[in-house]
């Protein structure tokens, strides 16, 4: 039966992407700092996070094996201990070990035969995020590519590393209710939003502010219980609701 739509149990799916050196670890602390002190971080990145343990407080569970099933076991797991954020840090390296045991390396190509068995894998992964009762923040990786066309004050050329498309099957940012890259100078700009106000939006070094924008989100209550004009947009200028 249809029942009237509410936020009561929406908990946030936030994506960050960027290439090494972006910021993409503390990021996910910062935000997941102010939204909770029961943090449980999945780290895949060598003790990465552990790196922060002096400027923020969080428990972690460092990953040897990179199976999605193995991410899905500290999902639950994390989930059955009561923590109300999980930081994975970082997603990609499950992208990793999906094209290992479908039998490529990772650039090249593979037959369907390969993928057949891959894929209910991924697909249950992708679920146990999408269906956590807790706060999702996954970090991915970026590829890394360099801007040879930036010239420094004296016209001299200035490489600039940027991130391009994460390292991640095709299509990941529709599993997340935001999305957003970091740039090399700590800037992370908002691709994919279903937060309105957020959409399109731009954060340097993001933590309490971003955060609080995401609470904010969570608790806003049904425009027709408000009774409030033109709640289906936002005031920002240049934004169309």
């Amino acid at each position: 039966m249809f029942k009237p739509a509410t936020k009561s149990n929406l908990k946030i799916r936030l994506a960050l992407s960027g290439s090494a050196g972006s910021g993409k670890t503390y990021s996910a602390l910062a935000i997941a700092s102010n939204i909770s002190q029961k943090i449980g971080v999945i780290d895949t990145e060598r003790g990465s996070a552990s790196r922060y343990a002096d400027l923020f407080q969080f428990d972690v569970c460092e990953l040897d094996s990179h199976h999605p099933a193995k991410y899905i076991e500290t999902i639950k797991s994390a989930e059955a201990t009561g923590y109300e954020v999980i930081v994975i840090d970082s997603l990609s390296h499950a992208w990793y070990a999906e094209l290992e045991l479908a039998g490529t390396n990772r650039g090249g190509g593979t037959s369907f035969d390969g993928w057949k068995n891959v894929r209910p894998l991924e697909r249950k992964l992708l679920d146990a995020i999408v269906s956590s009762r807790c706060h999702i923040i996954a970090t991915m990786r970026s590829k890394t590519e360099w801007d040879t066309t930036q010239r420094d004050s004296n016209g001299k050329m200035k490489p600039t590393k940027i991130g391009t498309a994460p390292i991640q099957t095709s299509g990941i940012e529709y599993e997340f209710d935001i999305a957003g890259e970091l740039s090399a100078e700590h800037i992370l700009y908002i691709s994919k939003s279903r937060c309105p106000e957020l959409q399109d939006t731009s954060w340097l070094k993001p933590g309490g502010e971003l955060a609080q924008a995401l609470k904010n989100w969570m608790s806003t209550a049904p425009c027709y219980a408000n009774k409030r004009p033109n709640c289906g947009g936002s005031t920002r200028p240049g934004f169309a609701g």
